[in-house]
């Protein structure tokens, strides 16, 4: 991967600009027949405070064959945009996202284009500082287009309610959070479902240099059509030390 980065401080603080542009040229298995492949990526983004408002815009576009060694897996195969607005006063915090993207960006005619729009509202009330709570709303659309034969198409829009309440402590914090989701397909196979996660994120920090973290979760989902419920558990751990101040780091994890 070769990139390269821009960034200007147009006004300081109130208007920031950056872009970057990036090529890749990959090859996933050097023993098969297929050679590297190559492809491109690039961004543009504008951001900025004033007083306790901020903003952020951005597009990018990400080729479908856009790989690097080091994040295999990130987002690839995308082009959209991404606006960001917040607002942060003494006791109340506020921040609506909005974010339209498409894959299939070399417009292969044996795909079909995928258009996903998000729309969230996100509210913070920290009049407690040992006991922040929050709340989210979420609206998603995903939307297919240009199907060719043998491909069903896709339209679907889901609705998801989120609470989330912390307590804070010099050396510890948990906070329990649910989620609910509905779910509607618009299209013939009408696979409506819901579902709801629990999660409870626990952090410790027993001594200067080290913290562990975990976060629990269990997602029940329930498919309207046949009335099955499916559940899903998963829990992480998470450990971080600074073994030499500022010199040596280490990392655990498992999920």
């Amino acid at each position: 991967v070769v990139s390269l980065l821009l960034e200007s401080r147009l006004i300081e603080g109130k208007l920031i600009a950056d872009f970057e542009v990036a090529s890749s040229r990959f090859d996933p298995d050097t023993s098969d027949e297929f050679g590297k492949m190559s492809d491109k990526a690039w961004r543009f983004g504008l951001s900025g405070y004033l007083s306790e408002y901020s903003y952020e815009a951005k597009y990018e576009y990400l080729g479908r064959d856009f790989e690097s060694l080091g994040l295999q897996g990130a987002p690839k195969d995308r082009e959209g945009i991404s606006l960001k607005g917040g607002a942060t006063f003494t006791d109340h915090g506020l921040n609506l996202t909005f974010t339209r993207y498409n894959d299939n960006v070399k417009d292969d005619p044996i795909l079909p284009e995928t258009l996903k729009y998000q729309a969230t509202l996100d509210y913070n009330f920290t009049h407690f500082k040992t006991l922040p709570i929050g709340m989210t709303l979420q609206k998603d659309i995903t939307d297919s287009t240009r199907e060719p034969s043998g491909f069903d198409p896709i339209e679907t829009v889901a609705d998801t309610v989120t609470g989330r309440i912390t307590y804070t402590q010099p050396k510890w914090s948990i906070g329990p959070s649910v989620s609910y989701t509905i779910s509607d397909d618009k299209t013939r196979a009408n696979a409506d479902n819901t579902s709801t996660a629990y999660t409870i994120a626990l952090s410790l920090n027993p001594f200067e240099g080290l913290s562990i973290s975990t976060s629990p979760t269990l997602i029940q989902m329930k498919d309207k059509t046949t009335d099955v419920r499916s559940d899903t558990s998963t829990t992480n751990l998470d450990i971080r030390s600074e073994i030499v101040k500022k010199v040596v780091f280490l990392d655990i994890g498992r999920t």
